[in-house]
């Protein structure tokens, strides 16, 4: 994993956003001529892929870039190189060299720097960085003790909607696993509490479950 060098601006620097700049600018039209990107450039043979956008949630007001840069590298293990570009303090692209370096950062997480969650999407290479919503992480959790009559992939999704955006269900656990739950990747918010129980009315009776998760992400305050 490479390190970005010839950056023009210090790592604790900050930028100023260019929507706040321009509008206290108060540029003319006629100030500014736009290069038409579909009329002017030339689309290269190949373009752009394998590309994703990051940052680590977290308050703190700095981290050591390199230190992060390094966890990653290990926690992914790349077979080619990987280039981190800094886009601000706590924002960052990230090109991979190969598809099966990139598909295991983007779908085999969570990723953890320092025990906060790495935040990590999948980039178009074109949209502005700083206009992307970085506010979701995949984990893997497990619903317990669920009769077998609730077995079913859409009762459990449909259970599971107050834990977040279900994108996989394992009712068959795979090798590794064992214990009387199923396993559930999850598409969390950032921003919520974790749930620690999903329910499902049958009878005018409504029954709790309990969730756990596999790995202990630091994102949020508390559970409900």
């Amino acid at each position: 994993m490479a390190d970005p060098g010839g950056m023009s601006s210090s790592q604790g620097e900050k930028t100023e956003d260019v929507g706040d700049l321009l509008g206290r600018l108060h540029l003319q039209d006629d100030e500014i001529e736009d290069f038409v990107w579909e009329d002017e450039a030339e689309e290269p043979e190949v373009q752009a892929k394998w590309l994703a956008i990051a940052r680590v949630h977290t308050s703190k007001a700095g981290f050591s870039q390199s230190a992060l840069f390094s966890d990653m590298r290990s926690a992914w293990n790349p077979a080619k190189d990987v280039v981190w570009r800094r886009v601000d303090n706590n924002l960052f692209t990230i090109q991979f060299n190969c598809l099966a370096d990139w598909n295991k950062a983007i779908n085999q997480g969570p990723w953890l720097f320092r025990n906060q969650a790495l935040i990590i999407e999948e980039y178009d290479g074109f949209t502005n960085p700083k206009s992307i919503k970085l506010d979701r992480v995949a984990v893997w959790a497990q619903v317990h003790q669920l009769p077998d009559n609730f077995l079913k992939e859409k009762v459990i999704k449909g259970m599971c909607r107050g834990v977040g955006e279900v994108k996989e269900v394992q009712i068959k656990l795979l090798e590794g696993f064992v214990g009387s739950f199923v396993r559930i990747k999850v598409r969390l918010d950032v921003n919520k509490k974790l749930s620690r129980f999903a329910s499902i009315s049958k009878d005018k009776k409504k029954e709790y479950y309990q969730v756990k998760y596999e790995k202990c992400l630091i994102f949020v305050d508390t559970v409900v």
